[in-house]
């Protein structure tokens, strides 16, 4: 069961500093056309933790999936390829959703016309409890939370794009959320990851827990 998480409490999915998988969906550029009419679309995933440098599609939208224990060798190895030259999704089998475990989505889609996306320049920020509209998106669907991101501006640094993004929407699984804290709710649950460098993670354990 999927729980929405109050708008004031949306940074708490990461508060633990999670490894995350950086989904999104772009428009292939030589198929756009003002009419959305025979638009094509081009999927991509990433790993990224916190210390991590970043480049990815030119794309306004992305979702941050939170992996837990078990889902290791799938990070390192998304991590491992280039979605330059491989379908990540297809070649790694990852089954992807609609943000918030919604409709299973099948690729390419029948058909995806996205809501009009503001220009880069424009400004992003929302009103006070406003919704933001937006356009497609993909989930993974075995994640344990998935946090819907806008990007409000782009700054370049040493070659890099640092981006400055505000999550707009976030879910998480019930039995990862207490009502006010992103972590298990029992022993049983497999916990959020946090990466140690080399390949190597460790484990996100609330104090409370009886190891």
């Amino acid at each position: 069961m999927a729980t929405q998480v109050p708008k004031h409490l949306l940074s708490r999915l990461l508060y633990p500093n999670p490894v995350c998988l950086l989904s999104v969906v772009a428009a292939v550029p030589e198929a756009e056309d003002p009419d959305h009419a025979s638009r094509q679309w081009e999927r991509n995933v990433m790993t990224i933790s916190w210390l991590t440098p970043i480049d990815n599609h030119h794309t306004d939208l992305f979702v941050l999936n939170v992996p837990a224990a078990g889902m290791e060798d799938l990070i390192l190895n998304i991590g491992g390829c280039s979605g330059a030259d491989v379908d990540k999704y297809a070649t790694l089998n990852i089954s992807a959703c609609e943000p918030g475990w919604g409709a299973t989505i099948t690729w390419p889609p029948p058909s995806w016309t996205p809501q009009e996306i503001p220009p880069d320049s424009a400004p992003r920020r929302q009103k006070k409890g406003q919704d933001c509209a937006f356009g497609p998106l993909v989930a993974l669907e075995n994640c344990v939370a998935h946090a819907m991101c806008r990007i409000e501006e782009r700054q370049q640094r040493h070659g890099h794009d640092i981006l400055f993004a505000v999550i707009e929407k976030g879910f998480v699984q019930s039995s990862y959320w207490d009502g006010r804290n992103f972590a298990g709710v029992s022993a049983e649950v497999p916990p959020v990851l946090t990466f140690l460098g080399s390949k190597r993670f460790g484990y996100t354990v609330p104090t409370w827990r009886d190891l």
